[in-house]
């Protein structure tokens, strides 16, 4: 139980745990619990954690989409190699505290217990009540002020971007071909074709049917933003991009670095 999520040399006796429902986060990466810990002795706090897993009935969708690397990823990236240049420590503060991490590509589960980091926050917020995942949200709640202090959208994009170059430069120039749980792995050795377009397609068909007006009812769209996402969809081919693909310096990458998947800590980090 309980005794076991706690550090080696942790001398906190757990008196009991509990799970709590947080409906609402996760998306489509798992289903979300948060996990607190009761200690014996009236003066000794709490601590909390979040617990990840695939959710029931979405493991197809999860061996679909390769989900379960994000388990595999925590419980190995220390042991993949490092680009010449890697900066570990700064790789490093920018990830959760992770204390359990199991993941199976074949049928689709994972586990990952991590730090609760409902101190932080996510860094969409920032961005105003133009960003249509900001509609009907009280933003100067949700960001605690922050805001009003200096962060702008600007400069947390900035903040964000400085981040993700941390991160990629932990593996840049790797050769991390022949990890096979690694989304891109075969397409960096020749292979895998036809997942690739497959995915192609998905994309191409989810463009069509926003600009048919058949997702994002009501939204109107710049003719110029149109021609961009059409041109972006006609334009992907297998050979072209397996021409740039080995023209260029590989790393590992995050591959989802949407505002809702960035947290910013109090101390702006």
């Amino acid at each position: 139980g309980g005794q076991q999520l706690l550090p080696a040399g942790d001398t906190r006796i757990v008196a009991s745990s509990r799970l709590e429902s947080m409906a609402g986060h996760g998306g489509l990466s798992g289903d979300i619990q948060r996990v607190v810990v009761e200690f014996q002795g009236d003066d000794v706090p709490s601590a909390r954690f979040v617990l990840k897993r695939t959710a029931a009935g979405r493991e197809q969708q999860s061996i679909t989409l390769g989900l379960a690397r994000e388990a595999l990823f925590y419980a190995n990236y220390s042991s993949l190699e490092s680009g010449a240049a890697a900066d570990v420590s700064s790789f490093e503060s920018m990830l959760p505290t992770v204390l359990l991490a199991e993941g199976d590509m074949v049928n689709g589960t994972k586990t990952v217990l991590m730090e609760d980091l409902s101190s932080f926050v996510q860094t969409g917020y920032f961005f105003g009540g133009g960003s249509p995942l900001n509609w009907g949200k009280d933003l100067p709640a949700l960001t605690g002020g922050r805001s009003a202090a200096g962060l702008t959208a600007a400069r947390v994009t900035g903040l964000a971007f400085s981040a993700a170059a941390k991160l990629h430069a932990r593996y840049w120039g790797a050769d991390l071909s022949s990890t096979p749980w690694l989304r891109g792995a075969s397409w960096a050795r020749g292979g895998g074709q036809d997942a690739w377009e497959a995915s192609q397609k998905m994309v191409g068909d989810a463009v069509d049917s926003i600009l048919a007006g058949r997702v994002g009812e009501g939204v109107k769209w710049d003719p110029a933003i149109e021609r961009l996402m059409q041109a972006s969809t006609q334009r992907a081919e297998w050979g072209a991009f397996q021409r740039e693909l080995q023209a260029l310096p590989l790393t590992l990458a995050h591959g989802d670095f949407h505002p809702a998947n960035m947290m910013l800590g109090q101390e702006g980090g």
